[in-house]
């Protein structure tokens, strides 16, 4: 009997051992299981905070770029005119809430017409910030790439710029005893681009050779017409908001006349040795060379569409460019000589140059720009024109006379708003004229109206 009670205490006490060392494996295990549990949570945790602080920091680059392309985007509108002198800033938000972030753009002038956009965005705890320039080149009156040249008669003469004129090469040449001011500026500047094919392409595709009636009716239906000389004794006229277009070259003895709204587009050269009138809102697109004799706008009321020239040559105009026969003001005139090289449409091929020849220009809101070639080569890029009386219209006083005050020819006062700009140089005359010439950025704006894909800032650097 004592040997049984012996036995099942033996038993008693070995199942209550097992039973403690189950217990204790069972902690161990929860106890490893708990640490495994917490070393995860802990990845989890360090992983999402890793995922929300990358995430705010790509939404923050991404509100600094999106505020540099609202900005930029403002400026091409010309909604948001650059400072002259103090910085402008500007705010906003991207994205919906409450995930948006915030970005604040601070432009600041950087020397002529250069301004540095300082951009810098905002999600949460993260902040990035990025850095554009940009030049414009249109907030001077006049930029040559190269060299300036003014020639100024007679003495009482005068080119006063309300900012100073800007160059990239060689200091500006002077001639004649008239004055200019204030002192141009050395200054190199990014100079836009501008497509060439936005413009060649307002015709459309052409049909097939010979589906096309010639170019002689005096007035032009939409449509493409074949090249040649005009026919007949009365100028060729395409209406009030046709859009035509020439293949091949187009030469108009009589004259030619773009009524209001109207487009013309011809492929290769065009002569016209009667009057070119263009009126408000009207777009001639030459994708070689053309050759004028004189050019009338108008006429125009207050607030008329500028008149768009645009040319894949070279411009030459023999006479004055100026207001039609009894009209009391004229359009703005816009006249672009572009590289053509870079399109595929009919107007569009090799090019060799860029010059804008515009003879004596009696327009008050002129722009004027000759873009870079693909080439490099500045110098076939470059603009010359006149301003005042030229010496054959003035009659016996017109020629420079003396130098001394109060002898010369007498000097009237011009008044003119815009902006001539060249890759190469620019020669710039005055003659018997004093030249007011004012900047106008808030212009740029309806130029865009009628200019597709006229971008009047050039990005120089990013950083960011």
């Amino acid at each position: 009997m004592r040997e049984r009670w012996r036995a099942l205490a033996a038993d008693g006490h070995a199942t209550d051992s097992q039973r403690g060392q189950a217990v204790l494996l069972t902690l161990a295990a929860l106890l490893v299981a708990s640490l495994l549990a917490a070393v995860v949570l802990t990845l989890w945790v360090r992983s999402a905070v890793r995922a929300q602080r990358f995430g705010e920091t790509m939404a923050a680059l991404y509100a600094a770029e999106a505020g540099v392309a609202r900005t930029l985007a403002a400026m091409a509108r010309g909604t948001l005119a650059p400072p002259r002198a103090e910085p402008i800033t500007l705010a906003g938000t991207v994205g919906a809430a409450p995930g948006s972030a915030a970005y604040t753009v601070r432009v600041v002038p950087d020397g002529p017409a250069r301004w540095r956009l300082v951009s810098t965005g905002v999600q949460g705890r993260s902040r990035h910030e990025v850095q554009v320039t940009v030049t414009a080149p249109y907030a001077m009156p006049v930029y040559a790439g190269t060299t300036l040249t003014f020639h100024v008669t007679p003495r009482a003469g005068a080119l006063r710029f309300a900012a100073a004129p800007g160059y990239g090469g060689a200091p500006p040449r002077y001639r004649g005893p008239g004055t200019v001011s204030p002192t141009p500026v050395a200054v190199r500047l990014a100079l836009p681009d501008i497509p060439f094919g936005v413009f060649a392409e307002l015709a459309g595709s052409p049909p097939p050779w010979g589906a096309a009636p010639d170019a002689g009716a005096e007035r032009l239906g939409a449509g493409w017409y074949e090249g040649g000389r005009c026919r007949g004794p009365h100028p060729v006229i395409v209406p009030r908001g046709v859009t035509a277009a020439v293949r091949g070259s187009l030469r108009c003895d009589p004259g030619l006349v773009l009524e209001a709204g109207a487009t013309l587009v011809v492929t290769a050269d065009l002569a016209v040795r009667g009057a070119l009138i263009l009126e408000p809102g009207a777009r001639l697109v030459v994708g070689g060379d053309a050759t004028l004799q004189t050019v009338e706008l108008g006429p125009a009321g207050p607030g008329a569409a500028p008149v768009l020239v645009v040319i894949g040559g070279t411009l030459g105009v023999a006479g004055a460019i100026g207001a039609t026969a009894g009209a009391a003001t004229v359009p703005p005139l816009a006249v672009l000589a572009l590289d053509r090289s870079d399109c595929s449409a009919p107007a569009c091929g090799a090019d060799h140059a860029n010059v804008l020849d515009l003879g004596w220009v009696r327009v008050r809101d002129v722009l004027a720009y000759a873009e870079p070639l693909a080439t490099g080569d500045a110098e076939a890029s470059r603009i010359t024109l006149a301003l005042g009386t030229a010496p054959a219209e003035g009659g016996k006083g017109s020629g420079p006379g003396p130098d001394e005050p109060g002898r010369g020819p007498a000097v009237g006062t011009l008044r003119v708003r815009g902006a001539v700009v060249a890759a190469g140089s620019v020669a710039i005359r005055a003659h018997r004229v004093a030249v007011d010439w004012d900047v106008d950025l808030g212009l740029l704006t309806r130029y865009l109206g009628i200019a597709p894909g006229f971008v009047p800032y050039a990005v120089e650097a990013w950083q960011g």
